[in-house]
């Protein structure tokens, strides 16, 4: 076991490692079938979070580094005979059939760097926090432009229409005035949005 010790010692204490998946069961019986590892700032600080996939339910535990490296041999001495690993510099997959004796293969890097955050933010097309006059008038905002709580759904719908509208609106004609029908179902908030 010693190269996979040496291997997750390193992955762990660098900052090289993007992403870590175990996967092929030891046991068909076990309840997890996948986990994943990727590094992220917690308070300022290099931790890495797996996230172990049961079912359907994804849970999520946060390590530091020595942590991380002692569950990554501990998950493929026990539960897992394959890892795809991939780093800012190569991929490499360990094949472990026999924990005692694992494979291990690199090729070129195929992935990039992600964010680190731990809480991604979400890019709306009409921002939280920037006050939209239209919004402001149908009660979905403040004056301030916060969203209101009890409206949040309707501005999350608002802007996942705009980003559909978004995607298509190369391929509407550019050459004539387009005529848009709202059928007079509601406060017509996705007409005023378009």
């Amino acid at each position: 076991m010693e190269p996979l010790e040496n291997l997750f010692t390193e992955l762990f204490s660098g900052t090289d490692l993007i992403r870590m998946i175990f996967s092929g069961k030891r046991r068909r019986s076990a309840a997890c079938s996948r986990v994943a590892i990727r590094p992220l700032l917690l308070s300022g600080q290099l931790s890495f979070q797996a996230e172990y996939t049961i079912d359907t339910k994804v849970t999520h535990r946060n390590m530091n580094a020595g942590e991380a490296a002692a569950e990554a041999l501990r998950l493929v001495r026990e539960e897992f005979k394959q890892i795809n690993i991939f780093t800012r510099t190569e991929d490499i997959q360990v094949l472990a059939a026999k924990a005692d004796r694992p494979r291990i293969t690199s090729g070129p890097a195929t992935k990039g760097m992600p964010s680190l955050t731990h809480n991604k933010e979400k890019r709306y097309l009409l921002p939280d926090g920037t006050p939209c006059d239209f919004l402001i008038r149908l009660g979905v905002m403040n004056q301030d432009g916060k969203v209101i709580r009890r409206h949040y759904s309707k501005f999350r719908q608002i802007n996942r229409f705009l980003e559909i509208v978004e995607d298509v609106f190369p391929e509407l004609p550019q050459d004539r005035t387009l005529k848009i029908i709202d059928f007079g179902c509601g406060k017509a908030y996705l007409t005023f949005a378009l």
